[in-house]
């Protein structure tokens, strides 16, 4: 496995189902729409928060006013529905790039895969909850045994080097397991341990492909800012908090009111983040085929 097959297999993927990719970007940018448009109310809730902060610090009044409660509960609802479309869509584009029997409309359902996928989502959570909690602790525990031993400097030296430690083992699990979905997907069933067998030897390789198109992301998300929000832009570079708030708030006016602006943004979204997306999920479905010893024989096997 390399970066170029990683990248390769994907684009070919890409460059071969153009009419599938094309419905994927519209269902996007539909969905995308009927989400913003759920969540109107409560982007003028947030920005009437906002100015009534401004207000009350106008006027010199301390404490922030009272935020809606029912914020909460919109916005977990939302996170809520996000996750279960993306992983509706990234099974589709899993099965599409392992060439199984498209029963559905552009490899789109909502059956077991899906609901293995979900699974996999909470376990891996679970994990990773754990595996933090015991890391801190373990953390804590070391940072003030040498620290008694080794005296206050010493003591957070070696803290600060044993959270570098922390951060690149969990970095390091995420590459590793990071081919679990599309196995989940092709096997049908949950893979976990069989997702970490297949990455053995392969970290540089997967972590450069990720951090390559990772770049990539990055260079297409400032293209589409500097045509669309160059104000945003701006401020980001600046590193002014006050700067950002306003930019912050001139964008969640556009998006509140359906702009012209942040319409544009979303069909340059559609048409460059979607073929993006695409080509990093259709990469990692051809490299775990590979690292994996499956073939395209048994990928067809998909009910």
């Amino acid at each position: 496995m390399s970066v170029g097959s990683f990248i390769g297999g994907g684009t070919s993927f890409l460059r071969n189902n153009l009419r599938i990719v094309a419905i994927w970007a519209a269902l996007y940018l539909v969905t995308i729409i009927a989400a913003i448009g759920f969540m109107r109310p409560a982007f003028g809730s947030i920005m009437d928060f906002q100015r009534q902060m401004a207000l009350r610090k106008s006027m010199g009044v301390t404490g922030p006013p009272v935020f809606p409660a029912n914020m909460f509960g919109t916005l977990f609802l939302v996170e809520i529905i996000a996750l279960l479309v993306m992983l509706v869509a990234f099974a589709a584009v899993v099965r599409a790039a392992a060439r199984a029997e498209n029963e559905g409309f552009a490899y789109i359902r909502v059956g077991m895969d899906e609901l293995r996928l979900l699974g996999l989502t909470i376990i891996i959570i679970l994990l990773a909850i754990v595996a933090e909690i015991v890391a801190v602790l373990v953390l804590g525990i070391l940072g003030g045994v040498l620290g008694a031993m080794l005296g206050a400097k010493a003591g957070i030296g070696v803290a600060a080097l044993l959270t570098v430690a922390l951060f690149c083992g969990a970095i390091y699990a995420q590459v590793r397991l990071s081919l679990a979905g599309v196995l989940t997907v092709i096997q049908h069933r949950i893979v976990i341990k069989d997702a970490w067998r297949a990455t053995k030897g392969q970290f540089w390789s997967l972590f450069l492909a990720y951090l390559v198109m990772g770049l990539i992301y990055l260079a297409v998300s400032v293209v589409i800012l500097a045509i669309t929000s160059p104000g945003l832009l701006t401020a980001y570079a600046s590193f002014d908090p006050r700067a950002l708030q306003a930019a912050g708030q001139a964008q969640l006016a556009q998006t509140a009111g359906f702009s012209i602006v942040y319409m544009l943004k979303m069909l340059l979204g559609a048409i460059i983040i979607i073929p993006w997306s695409v080509i990093l999920i259709a990469g990692m479905t051809t490299v775990a085929q590979d690292l994996s010893g499956l073939n395209h024989s048994i990928a067809r096997q998909f009910d």
